[in-house]
């Protein structure tokens, strides 16, 4: 019996304390309220950052902001413009002639708008348009979103409309307006030149 009863108690099995009990659940129930307290505090940060309407109605109203779809308007009527000059004619619209356009101070000021009501309301052009009576307006005033919708000039990335910037990153990598520039200073100064030597 003596054997046996030694046996049992020098076993591998564990044999639970009362005092080891209580600690245990003490540790338990103490990560336990940590983990809840980590998650609220996750929670509470995400909704800190999310879409702030107010901020965008704000910077929409204030001198910086205020003429975020004055140019929006300006830039669609260069791209209907460009698109009524070739009414009659065959083939699309010339290159040179869309360059022109997407690279105006409207189409690029309008742009650069867009991009600051977004990232100080921290709203998705989605989430702004959910504020207007028409679905996904702010959405299709991207520049390069325009000339998809009237000339279908839509490019081959397949951008999510509610991705604002997406199609006028595809055209910025296939025509850079900073070459246009270029070209044309270089245009500048050789009319410039021509006219020193008629004049000499």
């Amino acid at each position: 019996m003596h054997g046996c009863h030694a046996k049992v108690h020098n076993g591998t099995s564990p044999i639970s304390h009362p005092g080891q009990t209580q600690a245990i659940h003490r540790s338990n129930a103490h990560s336990n309220v940590h983990s809840q307290r980590k998650t609220q505090q996750q929670r509470e940060l995400l909704e800190g950052l999310g879409c702030d309407l107010q901020i965008y109605k704000d910077f929409v109203d204030s001198d910086e902001g205020q003429d975020i779809f004055l140019m929006a308007t300006m830039c669609e009527s260069r791209i209907l413009y460009a698109k009524n000059r070739r009414a009659g004619f065959y083939g699309p619209v010339e290159q040179a002639d869309l360059r022109l356009v997407m690279c105006s101070d409207e189409c690029l000021k309008s742009d650069t708008l867009h991009q600051l009501a977004m990232s100080r309301s921290r709203c998705s052009c989605a989430q702004v348009s959910a504020t207007t009576f028409v679905a996904h307006d702010f959405c299709l005033e991207s520049s390069a979103r325009l000339l998809c919708t009237h000339l279908g000039e839509c490019g081959h990335w397949k951008c999510e409309l509610e991705d604002f910037m997406c199609l006028r990153y595809e055209w910025d990598k296939l025509y850079p307006c900073e070459s246009l520039r270029i070209a044309g200073n270089m245009t500048l100064l050789l009319g410039c030149f021509m006219a020193l030597l008629l004049l000499m």
